[in-house]
């Protein structure tokens, strides 16, 4: 027997069905009257009430209880037996009915109740598990994380010393080969292009080691658009299939603002990653990370990052910021978080809006001198 649980919601609707089940076990017994003993007027509504009480409750199964007494003594008992008392084994079988009804009614009820309360311990228990877990699996990715912002800056540190090596053999190779009038043209370009290129990584390992240095905020005067090509630099690490074309549009009296250098890149680079990944699957033309800056107020800088890329639902947009809600499959729900608070603590505003055409735009705000 299975009914809806949302009838079983409405106190009218359990104790109407109470009465419908005292009804229909009465029609039984009329149905098998000529084939019953007379002391059986009692034992079939035992069924009714064991029903009532397992899917209606106490309430309904003693009602329940009360029709089948007032039912079986008007259909069955009278006035075909008398209720003398030298009668008494009607007044026993009801008093037995009642008591045995009522405890069963009881027992069922409480079973019932220790039954659901033992489930949603389990329920529970099994969340919790789960949820511990999931954390578990947090603190060892973060573990993970902070090893390798260890290793990433004690590489950082161990290869510049060979990249200055190679810059310094390339720098004093073109000294010697420019003393020579005779010298291949083409070979001391491409000794320069050498030189270049190492200071070029020499320098892009600098900005990974101070991007994972531990170190405790410090707030200072920062160049925000030299920030932001730092960062965006760092945002386009990679393969080169995974690259993206960054266009910045930064106005030329862009003041300084104000803030710890490190966690400020810290939030661009989230940004701009969080960007470059939502445009993975566009076409290699269309894949642009438009970078742009601009004064708000006297004292505040607004930066945006806009993407082309697959947007966020309208009914995800409201819950980026959450902790642990993640758009992606194997996301931590962290980084929108974490930039967030890091804005704020920096008396600054971090919001998202979605773009007309396609993808969205990342706003967020920060201090800078007055003017």
């Amino acid at each position: 027997m299975s009914i809806p649980a949302v009838l079983l919601r409405s106190v009218p609707v359990c104790y109407s069905l109470a009465l419908v089940l005292t009804a229909a076990i009465t029609l039984l017994r009329f149905a098998l009257d000529p084939y019953l003993a007379d002391n059986s007027i009692y034992s079939f509504y035992y069924a009714s009430v064991i029903i009532a009480a397992w899917y209606l409750g106490l309430g309904p199964s003693i009602l329940n209880i009360v029709a089948a007494v007032a039912a079986a003594a008007y259909f069955f008992a009278s006035p075909r037996f008398s209720w003398a008392i030298h009668e008494s084994r009607h007044v026993r079988g009801l008093l037995l009915f009642i008591i045995v009804s009522g405890y069963l009614a009881y027992l069922i009820t409480w079973l019932k109740r220790d039954i659901a309360r033992r489930q949603k311990v389990e329920a529970d228990l099994i969340a919790t598990q789960e949820l511990v877990q999931a954390h578990q699996a947090e603190l060892a990715h973060m573990a993970r994380l902070t090893l390798m912002g260890e290793m990433s800056a004690s590489l950082a540190h161990e290869l510049n010393q060979p990249l200055h090596s190679a810059r310094n053999y390339a720098q004093g190779s073109i000294r010697r080969m420019q003393k020579d009038p005779g010298s291949d043209r083409e070979v001391i370009a491409a000794l320069e292009k050498i030189s270049s290129e190492s200071d070029r990584a020499a320098n892009i390992l600098r900005k990974v080691r101070n991007f994972v240095d531990k170190a405790m905020p410090e707030i200072a005067r920062i160049a925000l658009g030299e920030l932001l090509q730092d960062a965006m630099t760092m945002v386009n690490m990679g393969p080169k299939s995974n690259r993206t074309r960054v266009v910045f549009d930064l106005p030329a009296d862009l003041p300084d603002v104000l803030g710890d250098r490190v966690e400020i890149e810290q939030v661009l680079v989230n940004l701009g990653r969080n960007a470059v990944e939502s445009m993975c699957e566009v076409p290699d033309e269309e894949r642009v990370l438009r970078v742009g800056a601009r004064r708000c107020d006297k004292n505040m800088v607004e930066v945006q990052l806009r993407d082309c890329g697959s947007g966020i639902c309208a009914e995800d947009l409201p819950r980026v910021f959450e902790p642990f809600f993640s758009t992606k499959a194997d996301g931590m729900g962290m980084g929108l978080a974490i930039s967030r608070s890091i804005v704020e603590r920096h008396e600054g505003r971090l919001w998202v809006t979605a773009n007309d055409d396609r993808g969205c735009t990342f706003h967020f705000t920060l201090p800078c001198e007055e003017t």
